[in-house]
């Protein structure tokens, strides 16, 4: 915002004057690798509970949405950085055929190289995150 404003001494600043968002894609495919440590068998083996951890890493694929006072684009798909992750939970096993689960995610990613307003033009961000996972399904 250097330089000459038309005569203007005051500059109002709204929220477009940046939009910077991976709404469109922040796609991050993961390798885990884990194991189950069982806790708890019921006497007829018919239930159980259990503990699962994963580790896991992998790249990010991004589609940036960046504009700056306006200019800008919504970029193509693009490798924009890696992330790290784990996962614990607890599962229960039920008519040995069925399974729920509640556990938590947590990891790290780092965009080292996300596209911004065209050209050369780049950006670096990162960030940690935490999630809450529940699932279910079954155990073959």
């Amino acid at each position: 915002m250097a330089g000459y404003h038309g005569g203007e001494q005051t500059i109002t600043l709204t929220p477009d004057i940046l939009k910077y968002e991976h709404t469109d894609g922040l796609n991050y495919l993961f390798l885990d690798f884990g194991w189950i440590t069982p806790l708890y068998t019921s006497s007829d083996g018919m239930s159980g509970i259990s503990l699962v951890s994963t580790i896991g890493a992998g790249p990010v694929v991004c589609r940036s949405d960046v504009r700056v006072l306006g200019k800008g684009q919504n970029n193509n798909f693009h490798l924009s950085g890696y992330g790290v992750s784990g996962y614990v939970a607890t599962r229960y096993e039920f008519s040995r055929t069925y399974f729920l689960e509640l556990g938590g995610k947590g990891g790290y990613i780092d965009l080292t190289d996300v596209l911004t307003s065209g050209g050369s033009n780049r950006a670096s961000q990162n960030f940690g995150f935490l999630e809450l996972v529940l699932s279910g399904g079954i155990a073959i």
